[in-house]
């Protein structure tokens, strides 16, 4: 991973741009012989001169040592001789070509675009960019771009994750175990996701994330991270940042790559790819296929995967829903049902009095499912006029996945006396209530899906002169098709436990083999979830020089946008008819299904001074603005501006401010119709029972607005020349955002216990408010509490809570220096916050969150030493996750930091070789094999030994992955 300043790509990018220097000052050089893009990145370090080059235009090569004094020009001919390539001095920096033949298509690096501007061939101004290319991705050893993003220090992995789903507050809404980028912890739908610039369509079942398990790594040609506010030029939900995934379009000839891995032998990585491309003197083809597979990975495979913590010093949290099940008796009183007997002869004097059957429901389930990706990839661009040319690229993935699940709730069932099995423990002839699981009659609970996925881009792009017009389309749609199976409908068990007939009725009393095939395919529920998103855009942007100033040359860009988009979700649920063949479907109440969205926005940017004005250095701006009107939510502005200053060689200064926003969502925008109403015991310390039955109100608010949030930065990079291939950067982030778009509903468990907090969403509940809930067909009484008992109502539903501020630190610090014949590099990057404070309504008092399980952690940071000669490559990461406090608990206890090691070694062949320029690596990540830290960690009734939004149970994985180039 490299920063903008050192890396600048186009076609597959890296080489590096350090801060600008004189392209015809002597400079003191020390380059050793060996593969071209390391000579190419000692140069661009060494010399302070920004050069572009294409991976695949320079892979397998070699460069030339070159040592001594001389200008950047002389030097970078001499480390080009005899490869087949040049340079050319072009618009301020060096670009690397092949040299002239027939069939070489025109050059378009002058047309190079970058996340955070819309003005071609500049970096964003003031705005902290990083960009991560093949080349870091290879040496990573991560299968997917998934797996890679995860590893990004700002990167917060606690909403949609794999390993999160069911288990954190964040993680309901990613039913088909997708992957999403969250920038700074503050929501995957706060992150904007985009493809070469264009909105994909979105993922889960809310619409809430672009689901980056989608993505071929075998069609990335670079991945670039705006950790900053940009709705001035990007529009809405770029308030932590952009992730803009660049592809591939550039390639001659045929690529293959083979991936394998393995983790503890419990679970296993399969990738194949297949990439081809060829290129014309007027245009070019690329095409690639994917297939991924990875197999499940079972809780009963990780020993933190459980619900019995006792190991840990914890309590012991496992069920009583067993075969056999638990009695409890009309005064309370518990009893076993003994094994090895069917419940049709069972008298009350077998029963185990006082013991209850505990099922460990956590190491039944999948930490990982069984997953299956197939994705293809097309580009083709052609000439169709000498300054116009025609552009187009489509994506289509289709994965598969299937898994056991934790059941959707588990409730003891309340059995008749006129019940055929009925027993008695206390003789009082009333009925009973058992804990029973279902689970070896009909099978664990599964969920089986499909998600998939198009993408496509189509445009026109004339040059005329210095300018750049832009004309292109996009349409993109992702469904999701969920289905959960095995569950026992609760209408339909309580119908077959008041069945008379020994034949059909359901009996709970034995040990799973007293029931009849045809009772059981009667309470056998199915729940059918079905998403779709779609989105389709339509875009006219220029860009040119506008006007020359004694500093340089002042430049613009500005454009218009139509985009519409659609969301819709349901469900069929067999649970609530009594006969199995009817199937209810269900689509969110209110919600708007679709709106369109009109934007304008223009950018400048403007050289203000530089050394011959006698102004120490120089001296750029840049001023953004947008506005986007929402069909259902109005209007909205955000302007951002920039600045950049660099004093003297080596250094520069940089900072900017602006404003962004997020619309709400669909699901955000449905207002109150499909509220619901469900009373529970919520813990309380001011209750003489330490609990008060309450009415939770979950749903949403009316008149959800758009969140807002006003962004700065201020940033340093320094780059001596006393110590060529030093890279020191840092820079300092605020965000203050307000009217959040949240629920509470992860922290039931602290609203009455933290009333300071909370307190705002508490009321007293009056008779007639219990009344009409009761009434209401929204109301789930799950736990039998009766109306008398209540007393709160609590307010859960997602709202526009009041606001958030967040400051911190990002750091980037990197070293290469010739070693032992080739280079040897070394560095960190990472992410300190000083704050996170949320106020959860403009009532309550600031609270940090800062260092609280579910939100980011104080440290988080990536180390990488690494060494390189010839095609050999060897590469240590270190990631480090710093410890927090367990607020689930009381008094909150403390969760330790983790640490853990990946390791790479690879050669790739000289193009000579009879392997031509194939490359062979062996890949660990967990390289020591480090557990996650222990956590008490109960949510929705599930329980793990481990957070999954802080640390990854999947262990040690090794790997070995094989490209060959033909």
């Amino acid at each position: 991973m490299t920063r903008f300043f050192h890396v600048l790509t186009t076609a597959s990018c890296v080489a590096a741009v350090a801060c600008a220097g004189s392209a015809s000052a002597a400079v003191a050089f020390a380059i050793p012989a060996g593969d071209l893009s390391v000579a190419l990145k000692a140069f661009a370090s060494q010399s302070g001169v920004p050069i572009i080059a294409s991976i695949d235009l320079v892979r397998g090569r070699s460069g030339r040592a070159v040592v001594g004094s001389m200008t950047p020009g002389q030097a970078l001919t001499r480390i080009l001789a005899g490869s087949g390539l040049h340079a050319q001095w072009t618009a301020g920096a060096w670009v690397v070509k092949a040299d002239p033949v027939a069939d070489t298509p025109k050059d378009t690096s002058s047309e190079i675009l970058v996340t955070g501007t819309r003005i071609r061939g500049t970096a964003p101004i003031g705005t902290p960019l990083t960009v991560i290319d093949r080349k870091a991705l290879e040496n990573s050893g991560r299968a997917t771009i998934a797996d890679y993003l995860q590893t990004l220090p700002q990167n917060y992995t606690g909403t949609a994750n794999q390993e999160t789903v069911g288990i954190s507050p964040f993680g309901g809404t990613n039913a088909a175990f997708g992957s999403g980028i969250n920038l700074r912890g503050l929501g995957s739908d706060s992150t904007l996701t985009l493809f070469d610039g264009n909105r994909p369509a979105v993922g889960g079942t809310d619409g809430a994330f672009v689901d980056v398990s989608l993505i071929p790594s075998v069609a990335i040609d670079r991945i670039e991270v705006l950790t900053d506010g940009a709705s001035a030029i990007y529009g809405t939900d770029a308030v932590a940042g952009v992730v803009n995934v660049r592809f591939r379009d550039h390639q001659n000839g045929f690529e293959t790559h083979l991936y394998a891995g393995t983790a503890r032998g419990d679970t296993s990585e399969f990738q194949a790819a297949q990439s081809a491309g060829k290129r014309w003197s007027t245009g070019g083809v690329f095409l690639a296929y994917q297939y991924d597979h990875h197999s499940r990975l079972s809780g009963a495979d990780r020993k933190v995967s459980t619900e019995n913590l006792t190991p840990w010093g914890g309590p012991d949290l496992r069920g009583s829903y067993s075969t056999p099940g638990t009695i409890t008796a009309a005064n309370g009183e518990i009893f076993g049902i003994p094994k090895g007997q069917d419940g049709r002869n069972l008298a009350a004097s077998a029963l185990i009095v006082g013991e209850a059957h505990l099922t460990d429901r956590s190491a039944s389930i999948d930490i990982l499912p069984d997953q299956k990706t197939h994705s293809a990839y097309a580009s083709i661009d052609q000439a169709l006029f000498d300054h116009v040319r025609l552009y187009g690229r489509a994506l289509y993935v289709h994965r598969s996945y299937a898994a056991t699940i934790f059941p959707n709730s588990q409730t003891p069932y309340t059995v008749p006396v006129t019940n055929p099995f009925y027993v008695d423990p206390i003789g009082t002839d009333q009925p009973v209530s058992v804990s029973y699981d279902f689970a070896q009659e009909l099978g664990h609970f599964q969920s089986e899906g499909r998600v998939e996925a198009l993408t496509t881009t189509a445009g026109l792009k004339a040059t005329p002169g210095a300018w750049t017009v832009d004309l292109n389309g996009s349409y993109g749609h992702q469904s999701e098709h969920i289905v959960q199976t095995n569950g026992a409908s609760s209408t339909r068990v309580a119908i077959a436990l008041g069945d008379i007939d020994p034949a059909t009725a359901l009996n709970l009393f034995g040990d799973g083999t007293g029931n009849a095939a045809s009772t059981l395919a009667f309470i056998r529920s199915t729940y059918r979830l079905f998403d779709r998103s779609t989105v389709w855009s339509a875009a006219l942007r220029v860009d040119g020089p506008l006007f020359d100033l004694p500093a340089g040359t002042v430049k613009v860009a500005a454009g218009a946008e139509r985009r519409h988009e659609a969301f819709a979700s349901g469900y069929y649920y067999n649970s609530l008819e009594p006969s199995p063949d009817i199937y209810d479907l269900y689509t969110q109440p209110g919600s708007p299904g679709a709106r369109h969205i009109d934007a304008i926005y223009a950018e400048l940017a403007v050289p203000l001074i530089n050394r011959a004005s006698g102004f120490p250095g120089k001296l750029d701006a840049s001023a953004a603005a947008r506005a986007d009107w929402y069909s259902d939510v109005g209007r909205t502005i955000n302007p951002k501006v920039g600045l950049r200053w660099q004093p003297v060689a080596g250094v520069s200064l940089r900072g900017s401010w602006g404003t962004a926003f997020r619309a709400p969502n669909f699901n955000e925008n449905v207002g109150t119709a499909g509220n619901s109403y469900t009373p529970y015991a919520v813990p309380d310390p001011l209750s003489p029972s330490s609990t008060s039955p309450s009415i939770i109100v979950s749903g949403y608010a009316p008149d959800i607005k758009p969140e807002k949030a006003q962004t700065w930065t201020v940033g340093l990079d320094i780059e001596p020349r006393a110590v060529p291939g030093l890279h020191i950067g840092a820079t300092w982030f605020d965000i203050h955002y307000r009217n959040r778009i949240a629920s509470t509903a992860g922290y039931l468990t602290q609203v009455l216990t933290q009333r300071n907090v909370y307190g705002s969403l508490v009321s007293e509940a009056t008779p007639a408010e219990i009344a009409a809930d009761y009434a209401s067909p929204m109301m789930y009484n799950y736990y039998g509490i009766p109306a008398n008992e209540i007393r709160y109502i609590i307010d859960l539903r997602t709202q526009n809570l009041s606001s958030e501020i967040e400051r911190g630190l990002d750091f980037d610090l990197h070293y290469a220096h010739p070693l032992l014949g080739g280079t040897g590099t070394i560095g960190a990057t990472g992410t300190r916050f000083f704050a996170i404070t949320q106020k959860v309504t403009s009532s309550s008092p600031s609270v940090s969150v800062l260092g609280t399980n579910y939100y980011p952690v104080r440290m988080r940071a990536r180390g990488h030493a690494g060494w390189e000669r010839g095609g050999l490559s060897v590469d240590a990461f270190v990631n480090y996750t710093g410890g927090y406090h367990n607020e689930e608990v009381i008094p909150a206890v403390p969760v330790h930091s983790w640490t853990t090691v990946d390791a790479q070694i690879g050669y790739r062949f000289a193009n000579a070789s009879p392997l031509h320029g194939a490359r062979i690596a062996l890949s660990a990540t967990n390289l020591f094999d480090r557990d996650p830290p222990y956590m008490y960690n109960s949510v929705y009734g599930r329980t793990l030994a481990y957070d999954p939004t802080q640390a990854s149970a999947i262990g040690r994985l090794i790997s070995v992955e094989m490209t060959f180039q033909w």
